[in-house]
């Protein structure tokens, strides 16, 4: 079975010298699909980039540009699976259609088409323009929301096509989260207090530190969940996606505090990755629970560890999160 692979280490060279043409961190006022047709992954007429990529280095570019400006990755994303959509219609009726509220990110204004076709809920499904209601713009995205009974039900995903989602969502996330982190270590360098910058504060580095092993963690999780679709893999995701969200909000004082910074864009493009991946059906298969995932999970992040910190990593796996 696929799963989040990595790209080649030339892939991974070249990839990196392309990402810093990109601009970090677009806000609501710039066209994202613009940008991307400027730096050649939405040309028009062209073959799109998921189809002239292997695997390995679709996802290492989706979570690399989720890392550097989540709006790009997620109008890509956006972008993908509503020109990937285009099946034949089957009896709307079927009696195992979706009947909870679906979310979409949408790459254009809704009234921009009569009728939208999308993915939700492991579905295939179209609603009309008057069937969506707005609920927030961001970064030229269009984020909105449509009842189930009100969408003509196509058909069924198949079940290549709902790991490719599942896989494409876990690496988009992935890549926000270490935006989310760089967000919250810029906010504690920058932040005084008491004559001092809150990084400064033994306390704070520590927090720190636990904080990048939860998105390491976090990381990890993703590709054995990406490999074997457990619920108890899954419920670890979740639990970790939970903690390292907290933990960075009170990092940054708290919602009400940076309620206007840089760091709630990137928590708001968080929150909607995570609301589309909680929205995309993926058969779940037998895989390891309790402790014996746990104990698979710690090695995988102590190799991780070992890999980028060298001598440092055993006292690095001291915190490692419980």
């Amino acid at each position: 079975m696929s799963a989040i692979q990595e790209a080649p280490e030339q892939v991974s060279a070249l990839l990196d010298d392309f990402l810093q043409q990109v601009p970090p961190d677009l806000d609501g006022r710039v066209d994202s699909l613009e940008t991307l047709r400027r730096l050649g992954l939405a040309d028009d007429g062209a073959a799109p980039c998921w189809e002239t990529l292997l695997p390995g280095e679709w996802f290492a570019l989706l979570r690399g540009l989720g890392c550097r400006a989540p709006a790009l990755a997620s109008a890509l994303l956006a972008l993908r699976w509503a020109t990937s959509c285009a099946a034949e219609a089957v009896s709307p009726d079927a009696p195992d259609a979706p009947e909870a509220e679906c979310h979409l990110l949408l790459p254009a204004p809704p009234a921009q088409a009569p009728a939208w076709r999308f993915v939700a809920h492991g579905w295939i499904g179209q609603a009309s323009t008057g069937a969506l209601t707005g609920l927030a713009q961001m970064g030229g995205l269009y984020g909105v929301r449509v009842a189930a009974h009100r969408v003509t039900w196509l058909r069924p995903q198949t079940q290549a096509e709902a790991r490719a989602r599942f896989c494409d969502l876990l690496a988009l996330n992935g890549g926000i989260l270490w935006r989310l982190l760089d967000r919250t270590v810029e906010h504690v360098t920058e932040r005084p207090l008491f004559g001092r910058c809150l990084i400064d504060f033994p306390a704070i580095q520590l927090r720190l530190s636990a904080l990048q092993l939860r998105v390491l963690a976090a990381e990890e999780v993703a590709e054995l969940l990406a490999r074997q679709p457990s619920g108890a893999l899954r419920a670890q995701w979740w639990r970790e996606l939970n903690a390292i969200r907290i933990e960075a909000q009170q990092l940054c004082g708290g919602t009400g505090y940076m309620r206007e910074s840089a760091f709630a864009q990137t928590l708001r493009w968080h929150e909607w990755g995570e609301l589309l991946l909680r929205q995309c059906a993926h058969a779940e298969q037998g895989g390891p629970a309790g402790e014996v995932m746990h104990a698979a999970l710690r090695e995988r992040v102590r190799r991780r560890l070992a890999q980028s910190c060298g001598p440092d990593a055993g006292l690095a796996t001291r915190w490692m999160p419980a």
